[in-house]
């Protein structure tokens, strides 16, 4: 016999991923939070707004952010982010982008849980630290 154990766990209602994803986007018109997330990655150095940004070089960059809660990966996901920013590239449909970066948003036990996969974005920023700037992120 078989038995298995289910934690059960209370859906919070304002940490669904829409809800999430939603609040994320308005922050993105922060300044102040989107020069905390530039920080976060490998154009720190540079004076920037998300998602697409003409430098002073004329140089784009472009940012494509998983967020994720608690669902494992579906197959391939992680591979098919950098794949689809290398697809679109350069394309004047997105942005005509020279440079990318595949970041993973996502609670740091997610992190923990799913580290092989977690591995292959370039960057992890967890809810925790968003959650400094945006509520939305709090665990309540």
């Amino acid at each position: 016999m078989t038995i298995t154990i289910l934690r059960r766990v209370k859906r919070d209602p304002l940490r669904t991923k829409k809800q999430l994803d939603t609040a994320f986007e308005a922050a993105l018109n922060d300044p102040l939070f989107a020069a905390w997330l530039l920080s976060q990655a490998k154009f720190r150095s540079k004076n920037a707004a998300l998602v697409f940004e003409d430098l002073d070089d004329h140089t784009r960059f472009a940012f494509h952010i998983e967020n994720k809660i608690a669902s494992p990966f579906t197959w391939r996901q992680p591979e098919m982010y950098r794949e689809r920013a290398q697809q679109w590239s350069g394309k004047s449909k997105w942005g005509s982008y020279t440079d990318y970066e595949v970041i993973l948003i996502a609670p740091q036990e997610y992190h923990d849980r799913y580290q092989s996969e977690c591995r292959k974005f370039d960057h992890f920023v967890p809810h925790e630290a968003i959650a400094k700037w945006l509520p939305a992120f709090r665990r309540h």
